[in-house]
């Protein structure tokens, strides 16, 4: 008799370093039941990655380059993507992202330092 099949859970990651990237990337994947189903590194590739693959959990960094940010994705995500969850990370933690994170609908933060 075959065991049951583990539930996975996919990941979509955005963050314009390389090196954080890296990190999440192999957190994720060494993780039995995670995947990661792709990745941008900026708001733009972020937008038009999410119109095509779906993810259970976008993990997205705030601080993106020019044009747009992280807040430009998340509510992007959230109109595309009601049902994933949305997850934001920073450097920059301080009330203003609080309640941005708040007011955009994030349902969880992460300071990076």
């Amino acid at each position: 008799m075959s065991s049951p099949a583990t539930p996975i859970t996919t990941f979509f990651l955005v963050e314009d370093e390389e090196f954080n990237r890296c990190v999440v990337r192999y957190e994720i994947e060494r993780h039995p039941g995670w995947k990661l189903v792709g990745e941008a590194n900026d708001t733009a590739s972020a937008i038009e990655s999410l119109n095509q693959q779906s993810a259970d959990v976008l993990m997205i960094d705030i601080c993106l380059p020019p044009p747009g940010d992280g807040f430009t994705v998340v509510d992007h995500a959230k109109k595309i993507r009601p049902h994933a969850r949305r997850l934001v990370f920073t450097s920059h933690l301080n009330e203003y992202i609080v309640s941005q994170c708040e007011k955009c609908g994030v349902h969880g933060f992460f300071n990076k330092r």
